[in-house]
């Protein structure tokens, strides 16, 4: 290799390095996995201040179909948990155990089975910075186990 020549790669590398860098930075997103056992694999998220818009993945490592052990990422206040829950049995399988268009939901992903993923993204600037916020899984009698805490903050 000439001289020349490996002076342009080196150059071309120390612009190409901090994009990628950023690129792998996870700081406004997470990923969530859950199977056929019923618990999140995290149960604590921290969002940082200054991210505005924020991606959560779930990933189901299970073998069980959606109908059977299905799964899905729904955030609210911890005082409307239970009120979503229960009001979501109603609504049913076809639409995520959510009913459609609740206000006391601030977002939630589909619900997947055996070895599906979702991703939602949605705008943090409606959570107030240091409150503590409920995610859980809607599926019945999956949120006593199924749920963490999430905060936006310094």
């Amino acid at each position: 290799m000439t001289r020349q020549l490996a002076s342009r790669i080196g150059l071309a590398l120390c612009f190409t390095a901090p994009a990628s860098a950023a690129w792998a930075e996870p700081r406004c997103a997470t990923v969530l996995e859950v199977g056929d056992m019923q618990h999140f694999v995290q149960s604590q998220i921290r969002i940082p201040a200054d991210c505005h818009a924020f991606s959560v993945t779930l990933r189901h490592t299970g073998d069980m179909p959606v109908n059977a052990m299905g799964h899905n990422w729904v955030l609210t206040r911890e005082s409307d948990m239970a009120a979503v829950t229960r009001d979501g049995v109603g609504a049913g399988l076809v639409n995520g155990f959510l009913s459609p268009h609740d206000p006391r939901v601030i977002a939630h992903t589909r619900l997947v089975g055996a070895r599906q993923e979702t991703t939602i993204s949605f705008s943090t600037l409606e959570l107030a910075i240091g409150e503590t916020y409920v995610f859980f899984c809607s599926f019945p009698g999956h949120a006593h186990s199924m749920h963490g805490h999430l905060t936006r903050g310094p």
